[in-house]
């Protein structure tokens, strides 16, 4: 029996999960083949909307089998168990950074309590007999709700399937996490190319040499200014990172150490220091073959997501409280912190000393799990961040969103 989790299958399909970074009408066609890996019916992908008792279950992605209206008619007719359902499958994947699906057996006691369910019944009606589910992004837990769904006659999944799952689905994580942007500015244009300059965060492709193919404005923007890309003598970009070199040229020419922290993936960021202090630029790669969105047919490629932390971003303040337990002090500073500002920039505006300042990042840094403050504005964008830029008269003062 071939080990699919190691073999030349997977080596050559986790390069074409990352083409939806840029090309996110991909995606349909990659859940296809993931399902095919692991003799699947297909696999969706839900996200919450809304808070409390008004929050709602809603399908953003799946298998092109799968017919949208029916995935809507199964979640109003079953609202109430499948809530019960993803509440338990989050309960049991959330000890550690890595994605482990958790198959439906282990969601209750019995196999007879599954059975009597009547969701689970609606399910078997529709050749479904078997689900796998778990959390891509453990930050932000009301997204990215990946589901696999098996036929009774394809039997339970294997300790091979989800050896095949864990391979692949660290990779599916971090394609849908960086492929945001994308979506975001294909829905306000229609289009990537002739839009891209329309993102507040840097857009640049390279080629298989580290030669610079497209970039948008603010990634120039922020190679003139800053001392992080540089063209050496080839005229290959270049990252300056005193912390770790050989990180960006070890990333951009291969698969290996995608995905490693999982459902996590915005610890993968590689983080730039600058000169202004508690500044930095957060590196995103990810490896890219080909994309109808940039005109490239095939080449063996990069593209990199450039954050300039100083650049202030928006959040959902309330959500970031909600799934962190923030007190309302912290939710505050975490809005001013994603709005761009230093801590002495923080300690003038309300009026405190530095050193006050500098203890309540530190502790909100540990509260979410951030080692620094641009690892925490990473985190930010998993939280409604929106990343086209907005019309004059739509911007608004951060430091003001509701927090009740």
């Amino acid at each position: 029996m071939v080990d699919r989790a190691t073999s030349g299958e997977i080596v050559t399909f986790i390069p074409q999960i990352y083409d939806t970074v840029a090309d996110p009408r991909l995606w349909p066609g990659v859940l296809d083949r993931f399902a095919e890996y692991v003799d699947a019916r297909g696999c969706i992908v839900f996200e919450w909307r809304g808070e409390g008792p008004d929050r709602q279950l809603s399908g953003t992605m799946m298998s092109s089998g799968y017919e949208l209206q029916k995935l809507v008619d199964y979640l109003t007719v079953f609202s109430r168990f499948e809530a019960e359902d993803q509440d338990r499958f989050e309960a049991l994947s959330l000890d550690h950074d890595g994605i482990d699906l958790i198959e439906c057996g282990m969601l209750f006691d019995t196999q007879e309590e599954l059975l009597s369910r009547p969701n689970v019944q609606a399910l078997i009606a529709n050749d479904m007999r078997y689900r796998a589910a778990g959390l891509l992004n453990k930050d932000n837990r009301k997204r990215a709700r990946f589901s696999v769904q098996r036929s009774a006659s394809s039997g339970p999944f294997t300790g091979g399937d989800h050896a095949t799952m864990g391979a692949l689905l660290p990779h599916i994580a971090k394609a849908m996490e960086l492929s945001r942007p994308t979506q975001e500015l294909m829905r306000a244009h229609g289009a990537m190319m002739e839009a891209m300059d329309s993102l507040r965060i840097g857009v640049c492709v390279l080629d298989e040499r580290g030669y610079v193919v497209v970039s948008n404005e603010e990634f120039t923007r922020q190679r003139v200014q800053y001392d992080v890309f540089r063209i050496d003598a080839g005229g290959r970009l270049q990252v300056h990172d005193r912390a770790d070199p050989g990180r960006f040229e070890e990333m951009r020419v291969g698969i290996h150490g995608h995905g490693r922290f999982g459902a996590r993936p915005r610890k993968e960021a590689i983080v730039t220091d600058r000169t202004l202090p508690g500044a930095a630029i957060c590196i995103e790669i990810t490896p890219f073959e080909k994309s109808d969105a940039f005109g490239i047919t095939r080449f063996d490629g990069a593209v990199l997501y450039t954050i300039d932390t100083t650049s202030g971003f928006r959040c959902d303040a309330k959500m970031l409280q909600n799934v962190f337990s923030l007190t309302n002090a912290e939710a505050e500073m975490a809005i001013l912190v994603g709005e761009g500002l230093t801590n002495p920039m923080i300690a003038e505006r309300r009026d405190r000393a530095v050193q006050t300042i500098n203890a309540q990042v530190k502790a909100l840094l540990t509260k979410t799990g951030c080692k620094t403050r641009a690892e925490f504005v990473r985190l930010l964008l998993g939280f409604g961040t929106e990343f086209v830029k907005r019309d004059p008269e739509g911007s608004g003062d951060y430091s003001k969103l509701p927090l009740s």
